[in-house]
């Protein structure tokens, strides 16, 4: 009777444990591993950014419920982490992350075997744990592992083996590399194979075989395969490659990104050379490097930016290319395309300020604060009353030694910044308080 009561009380206290939903364990990575070595379970690790709407969500209206944590807390050992913060940026890299909320299923030892991208409903994020569940206990991923190491060269086996790790969120690189490659050439790009280059678009590189191939044959990639996957992939894969460069500060890397970019046409991809330099060498923080192409785009920008290009800017964007001679585009009106660069009168000014103000903060060179105020100027003239172009402005006065000037432009500035804009008037009020006392209002 004993041994029966005290199941009742244990399993009682379980209940009540569980009332609060899911139990997210507090401390490192290593100590989580330690935990789950200690217990053999599996670890649930839900992977968000502070400005994910779906991971808010999931945090606020599913990992609260009873039913969910009964399910979790007693399957997993259950960790959460942001992305961008503390360890969240190597596991990040680790597991592959590409985008939020990521749900990953980690052995004790550390290895991934399942994983999902995206919120669930509470059913689905129920059948989400019973079948990491499963995977955990029959160990299926790590079988054909080993399997794929006897087969690798048998392509029926190793579909299935491609097949098998989508299934189960695990990343299919760099196996589906070497499969397209044992592939005939016309085998590569085909419906068959979409499957993978949907797993794949989020974390596909620009470098990668499989990116390769969409490249080169993208007419037929966007018939079988559809265009805006075949898009999607493309743009996505140089974007991932850039960014590795800049987290690597890797020079060589960038330039093959830059050619894999300058072999794919306007309709395929559209930051040019020159953007996806600016923006490696400003967060590198090599600013002399920066400016041997932030200046010349700027220029290009001058030259586009006429009364007769806006008066089209309500146009369909598809519509208007057909419009503009493509050599063109690719000299003077390279905003048109530019996904950094909106064609409206307030995009182009908002690029031309961004331009104008880091050589504002990292430049000290005469004549490049001189073509950074021609084009904060510029940018004044498209978008008269904002307060960050106004004060862009005043800040490269005074750096030049137009102190008078910049106050009066400063204090413009002030005039026309949103009520509700606490962070620029703050932001203007202190570089007026230091023109005045003559301290410096950049960083080199």
């Amino acid at each position: 009777m004993k041994r029966y009561l005290l199941a009742i009380l244990v399993l009682l206290l379980g209940m009540h444990g569980f009332s609060q939903g899911i139990n997210f364990e507090h401390g490192t990575w290593k100590e989580v591993l330690e935990k789950a070595q200690q217990s053999n379970k599996p670890i649930f690790v839900d992977v968000y950014t502070s400005w994910c709407g779906p991971c808010k969500k999931m945090s606020t209206e599913i990992f609260p419920l009873e039913k969910v944590g009964k399910i979790f807390n007693q399957g997993f050992i259950c960790y959460k982490i942001d992305a961008e913060k503390g360890e969240g940026p190597d596991l990040k890299i680790r597991y592959n992350v590409a985008a939020f909320p990521t749900f990953l299923f980690v052995r004790p030892d550390g290895t991934l075997f399942y994983s999902k991208v995206g919120s669930c409903d509470t059913g689905s994020f129920i059948s989400l744990a019973k079948n990491a569940t499963k995977e955990f206990v029959n160990n299926r991923s790590a079988v054909l592992d080993q399997e794929y190491l006897a087969k690798k060269n048998d392509l029926r086996f190793v579909y299935g083996y491609l097949k098998n790790r989508d299934k189960a969120g695990i990343a299919l690189q760099p196996y589906l590399d070497e499969y397209l490659k044992a592939l005939p050439a016309e085998q590569r790009i085909s419906s068959k194979n979409k499957q993978f280059y949907e797993s794949i678009s989020n974390t596909i590189k620009a470098t990668d075989f499989a990116y390769q191939c969409l490249a080169e044959s993208y007419l037929t990639a966007a018939s079988k395969m559809g265009k805006v996957l075949t898009q999607a992939c493309l743009e996505r894969g140089i974007y991932a490659s850039h960014r590795e460069a800049v987290t690597n500060k890797d020079e060589k890397l960038l330039q093959q990104v830059v050619d894999i970019r300058n072999t794919i046409g306007w309709e395929l991809y559209a930051v040019s050379a020159s953007e996806l330099y600016m923006g490696y060498y400003k967060q590198v923080e090599a600013y002399d490097k920066y400016v041997q192409y932030a200046i010349p785009f700027a220029d290009s920008i001058l030259l586009a930016a006429t009364d007769s290009f806006f008066a089209q800017k309500d146009l369909e964007h598809e519509k208007l290319l057909t419009k503009i001679n493509k050599d063109r585009l690719k000299q003077e009106q390279v905003l048109l395309k530019s996904q950094g660069t909106s064609f409206t009168k307030q995009g182009v000014a908002n690029t031309l300020n961004r331009i104008a103000n880091t050589i504002m903060l990292n430049i000290s060179n005469t004549p490049h604060l001189q073509r950074a105020l021609v084009f904060a100027q510029k940018a004044e003239s498209l978008a008269p009353k904002d307060a960050r172009i106004k004060s862009t402005q005043a800040n490269l006065l005074y750096k030049m030694g137009n102190t008078k000037e910049a106050i009066s432009k400063a204090q413009e500035a002030l005039n026309v910044v949103a009520e509700a804009d606490k962070e620029a008037q703050t932001a203007i009020s202190s570089d007026m308080d230091k023109m005045k006392s003559g301290e410096k209002t950049w960083k080199n």
